[in-house]
């Protein structure tokens, strides 16, 4: 985030110098990727802010506007402070932490804060928030009469609790005081209201989701530990065909410019083959091709299964509506003309391939936990085993203790509530790089790469007290449960197979030992280290 920004920094101060169009231009492109990476890292409320400025400079610029006036400069550079100012709270966050995060610190609390109105909260909410810090949350309630301990460092996002009293003019005037308080965190409101006026009025002064008042627990755990996971941003791979070299030149060196990773096909009787070699996020077609047309290659494209769902967004000189409503109809999802705006060629191609992944990933998870499925989770650990030569990697199978008894005694409704709590604590415990799946019923799988086999045993520990200690079930129905796990390392030459079979040899031992117990495989390696 620092190299996007001090890139902005430095074409922003070009621009100052000598206000060229093109130069402006870069200063939208530096503002374009700095908000990317924002939201990678789940700053969405700066996000937003860095994505009303790109706004602004793509205004001047379609404006005709080469060199801005001096209000124009000022108001634009105004913006960038504050888009300063907002990285800057985020920055301040105490270095010791940042360090332990970056240091393998599965531990570190992710922070958030909880506004309540009224004296007396609604009856869910206490028990709600013992869960969120349960599952690895530090919980910092606030209250618009006292101060608040550093309200923007850290946090997560604020979760907001209005009065079921509250009329509408009251609720919005406490959004907004509550939005001036924490101008940069991300505000989640559990509203009363489904009244649509209501809510656009609550999105407007600064509500960043709205939940529903009859939306339960589970889909505020579900969204703060969305909130947390980060996904690694992969280059974009796109598949350029276009017959002209001149013009497939040009389109890849905007998209090198962007980020954008790009193989271009002259021939479009090519496509099948190396769509198989090249797996691209999305196909930037051309419609006007000799041999066969973009429509006539698209409509081959949709043929085939596995290629279906993947983007297809023509950019053609093509003028002919009614040829450009037949592309759409027979496969392509969006159509862009030539000459093309370069920056709103990248905008397409990132916002419909984030989509397609998005929809992949859903794909890959289990409906219960959210976790990723077995298969997805073999097919991973492999990569994560091949990137391992120069890092260690720990592998630790999971089952939760006498789980047919749990189902038997208090039904299967209470039983997915355990298998949900500990999958839960896992995704909130742990890292966004850790892998963690629902191996199958009551048994997970987590990999953690960089970690030997001593610090994955502390880690699974603290993690195994954490468990123990929680109540599953609701009212009458109160249980506590457990899990027991085996831990493996992974060593050169193992094949995944084999990693899972001395990880679950090593868990069948702590159910052996008496459960409830994390036991390290029987290797000489591990053997070693105790």
């Amino acid at each position: 985030m620092l190299t996007q920004m001090t890139r902005l920094e430095e074409r922003w101060q070009a621009y100052t110098r000598r206000p060229e169009a093109g130069i402006l231009a870069d200063v939208v492109l530096a503002l374009h990727g700095l908000g990317e990476e924002l939201t990678r890292l789940n700053l969405l409320r700066v996000a937003r802010i860095c994505e009303g400025i790109e706004a602004l400079g793509l205004g001047y610029m379609e404006g005709g506007a080469a060199s801005l006036s001096e209000t124009q400069r000022q108001a634009f550079s105004r913006q960038i402070d504050t888009l300063h100012a907002a990285i800057d709270l985020f920055m301040a966050h105490p270095r010791e932490q940042r360090q332990q995060h970056e240091e393998l610190a599965w531990t570190a609390a992710r922070r958030i804060a909880v506004f309540i109105a009224g004296e007396v909260p609604a009856p869910d909410i206490l028990p709600l928030l013992d869960t969120i810090r349960q599952i690895g949350f530090e919980v910092e309630e606030a209250t618009l009469d006292r101060t608040f301990t550093h309200p923007e460092r850290g946090h997560v996002a604020a979760l907001l609790f209005p009065s079921e009293a509250m009329h509408d003019a009251a609720l919005l005037d406490w959004v907004q005081t509550v939005r001036q308080h924490c101008p940069y965190t991300q505000l989640i409101l559990r509203t009363p209201s489904r009244d649509m006026e209501t809510q656009v009025a609550l999105l407007r002064a600064g509500v960043d989701v709205l939940l529903q008042q009859n939306e339960g627990s589970e889909q505020i755990l579900r969204l703060l530990l969305e909130l947390t996971e980060v996904h690694e941003a992969a280059a974009y791979r796109v598949m350029v065909v276009e017959d002209s070299r001149v013009a497939s030149t040009i389109i890849q060196r905007t998209l090198r410019e962007h980020g954008i990773d790009s193989e271009a096909v002259r021939d479009p009787a090519e496509v099948l083959d190396r769509l198989d070699s090249y797996q691209p996020d999305l196909v930037l077609m051309d419609m006007q091709m000799p041999k066969l047309d973009g429509i006539e290659a698209t409509r081959v494209i949709r043929q085939q299964r596995r290629w279906r769902a993947l983007p297809i967004v023509y950019l053609s000189g093509e003028q002919n509506i009614a040829r450009q409503i037949e592309a759409l109809r027979l496969g392509g999802d969006q159509f862009l003309g030539k000459p093309f705006n370069p920056i709103m060629l990248a905008a397409v191609i990132k916002t419909s391939v984030e989509r397609y992944r998005t929809a992949q990933r859903h794909t890959q998870l289990d409906g219960l936990t959210g976790l990723l499925r077995h298969g997805v989770a073999l097919q991973r650990l492999e990569l994560l085993m091949e990137a391992a030569r120069q890092q260690p990697l720990t592998v630790a199978m999971l089952d939760i203790d006498h789980f047919k008894a749990i189902n038997d005694s208090y039904g299967h409704p209470v039983g997915d509530r355990v298998i949900m709590a500990l999958a839960w604590l896992l995704r909130g415990k742990l890292r966004s790089t850790d892998l963690i799946a629902r191996f199958g019923g009551e048994e997970f799988l987590i990999a953690l790469p960089g970690a030997d086999a001593m610090t994955a045993q502390a880690v699974l520990e603290q993690l195994r007290e954490r468990f123990a200690g929680q109540l599953h079930g609701k009212n009458d129905t109160l249980l506590q449960a457990s899990f027991s796990a085996g831990i493996a390392t992974y060593h050169a030459g193992m094949t995944v197979g084999e990693l899972i079979e001395l990880a679950d040899a090593a868990l069948l031992q702590a159910k052996q030992q008496g459960r409830n117990r994390v036991v390290l495989a029987e290797t000489g390696d591990n053997q070693g280290r105790l």
